[in-house]
């Protein structure tokens, strides 16, 4: 009834030759002794099924009339213990029996003895009484004549087969098991297992495709967003300085893609950049002047240049030699001779010119440079990426396979041997 009794009775049923096993009449097969039948089967165990307290009260009023102090009653009433009726005895049995039936496989059906019912009071009462009737329906001479069949005509038998019935019970529990084995390191369990990781492993590799496909995408916008930020403080001096920066900040943020991407697979992943940082070369996106090659004519040049300077000769003549006219006077001389300087100057300037070819600064080239940057920097980390993928699946995941693929076919192998030996 307490925890260590049970504990002990089940060390003593690995060694026992036969089982007798009691559930009360009051409740007969409960689910924990469907469990515990189940089990004593599965190791080959003789079990015999004995349904205890089949017995109960029968009352009656008492002649006292409920007199106090008669010896015969309690209160008036007179409890009779009796076994229960053959009908009601029968129904129990049956039920057992039915219950058994759906538990037990068709291999272990030897296993299974007597199921009968039993009262040890109304045996007690019966001897007491010499009540012959009363100890003979207890069932307990029944239960003598089949200990006693047991211990004399088939101790001898059973004590043969215990051992070769307990190898046997390991055997098909603990090593070959079974589809619901419990067992964990049976073979059915463990043949299981594999291909639960066979499953998992492939999963795993079709997931590597679809990771690297999103982190390509991640990729770009990182880049993107990261470029973005430092754009407009890239200049001709300090592009250097700045890209060197912007790569330290994606090598950080894609580092942290790849761990997040691959988290499912790997519980604890852990990988750095800096191998691929030392492959960048910084020079390249060094931002410097665009020179546009210009052909043009020296005449156009000095004809404007001898314009303006001869307009602006007139102008001061005019001024010198109108200085005491009225200002509408000196406006107009002004006008007059600004125009008339121009023309010569300009006549001047084309006929002294010359064909040149001369480079003109139009810009920088930073939007190509940030491009190229861009662009180089996401083949980059794609590249990385693939190669750390397929570095992975080649070093991890296909070694696993091969090795899952092994053990399967060795358990297949000694559960053949097995079975013949058995």
């Amino acid at each position: 009834m307490v925890k260590e009794n049970g504990d002990l009775a089940k060390e003593y049923i690995q060694s026992a030759d036969y089982v007798i096993y009691p559930t009360s009449s009051d409740a007969t097969m409960d689910m924990s002794e469907e469990a515990q039948l189940t089990e004593l089967f599965e190791q080959n165990k003789k079990v015999t099924i004995c349904i205890t307290k089949s017995d109960e009260k029968e009352e009656d009023e008492c002649e006292c009339a409920s007199e106090e102090g008669c010896p015969n009653c309690t209160e008036g009433i007179i409890s009779t213990l009796i076994n229960k009726s053959v009908e009601d005895r029968t129904v129990q049995e049956l039920h057992v029996k039915d219950t058994v039936n759906k538990i037990i496989k068709k291999d272990k059906e030897s296993v299974l003895g007597d199921i009968f019912s039993i009262s040890t009071h109304t045996a007690a009462k019966g001897l007491e009484e010499a009540d012959s009737e009363l100890f003979e329906n207890s069932h307990m001479p029944k239960f003598y004549e089949l200990i006693t069949e047991v211990v004399k005509e088939k101790a001898s038998k059973l004590k043969e087969e215990t051992p070769y019935d307990g190898l046997k019970s390991f055997i098909d529990n603990n090593v070959l098991g079974s589809d619901s084995s419990t067992q964990k390191n049976s073979i059915a369990n463990i043949k299981q297992a594999l291909n639960d990781l066979d499953k998992k492993i492939d999963e795993s590799i079709e997931r590597f495709q679809l990771l690297q496909s999103n982190a390509n995408s991640d990729f770009g916008i990182e880049i993107e967003h990261i470029v973005s930020e430092h754009y407009i403080n890239i200049n001709q001096s300090n592009s250097k300085e700045i890209f060197a920066k912007i790569d330290v900040e994606l090598n950080t943020k894609i580092a942290t893609i790849i761990q997040t991407s691959i988290h499912e697979i790997f519980a604890d992943f852990d990988t750095t950049l800096k191998s691929l940082t030392t492959s960048f070369d910084a020079d390249e996106f060094e931002i410097h002047d665009i020179h546009k090659t210009v052909h043009y004519t020296t005449k156009t040049r000095n004809k404007k240049m001898g314009a303006g300077l001869f307009a602006l000769g007139a102008s001061i003549v005019v001024g010198i030699a109108t200085g005491g006219a009225s200002l509408a006077i000196q406006a107009g001389a002004t006008m007059a001779a600004v125009i008339a300087g121009s023309s010569i100057g300009a006549s001047l300037g084309e006929a002294t010119g010359s064909n040149q070819t001369e480079k003109i600064k139009v810009g920088n080239n930073k939007e190509e440079v940030v491009q190229k940057f861009k662009t180089m920097r996401l083949k980059n980390y794609e590249n990385y990426a693939k190669t750390l993928y397929k570095e992975m699946q080649d070093t991890f995941f296909v070694p696993l396979q091969h090795t899952s693929s092994e053990v399967s076919s060795d358990l297949t192998k000694f559960k053949n041997n097995i079975t013949k030996i058995l």
